[in-house]
């Protein structure tokens, strides 16, 4: 089924830009590019391995603005696909599936991620959320001031725990900046 594929190459560029993720920002000039596709045509496995380094609050923060800031310039086609398949699953429920399993497999990864940092599963999908929303408004309506930075630092600031029992909570000095 051609959504099948769309979605999983969708996956496979999260999964590009995430993996190997070790608290550095991502490359310049990132393409989101995916692993080159074997001799039998299947999809590689992605290049995340579900151990995720122990970066920092600052780290994660950045990477995260960085994907958001790369989902609305160089990954812009890609991320207006993304949006097409999901208005088109609205009206299309045998749509609904493939989509469902993508974003679990990249639920999975940012789960690791903001485990890292000390966000659980809910958490970590909501920054999820919130990174669409602000995708889907900077793509409908284009801000040339833009920067998610402000707005994730907010949002990471409330949800990171600071009751200072565990080494990933964010210390308070991060989290008035």
């Amino acid at each position: 089924m051609l959504v099948r594929g769309v979605v999983e190459r969708l996956v496979e560029q999260d999964f590009a830009f995430w993996s190997g993720f070790d608290g550095a920002a991502p490359e310049p000039g990132f393409d989101g590019a995916a692993p080159e596709r074997g001799n039998d045509g299947a999809a590689p496995e992605p290049g995340f391995d579900g151990a995720v380094p122990e970066p920092g609050c600052d780290a994660v923060l950045a990477r995260i603005a960085a994907y958001v800031r790369w989902s609305v310039t160089d990954g812009r086609v890609r991320s207006v696909a993304r949006l097409n398949l999901f208005a088109a699953a609205a009206v299309e429920p045998e749509l609904r599936e493939p989509l469902r399993r993508g974003r679990a497999e990249v639920e999975r990864m940012g789960a690791s991620i903001g485990a890292a940092i000390g966000l659980g599963e809910v958490a970590s999908a909501l920054v999820m959320d919130v990174c669409d929303a602000l995708i889907s408004r900077q793509l409908a309506m284009p801000d040339d001031a833009f920067d998610p930075q402000p707005a994730l630092t907010s949002l990471l600031s409330a949800l990171l725990p600071t009751d200072g029992n565990d080494s990933n909570t964010v210390n308070e000095e991060w989290r008035r900046s």
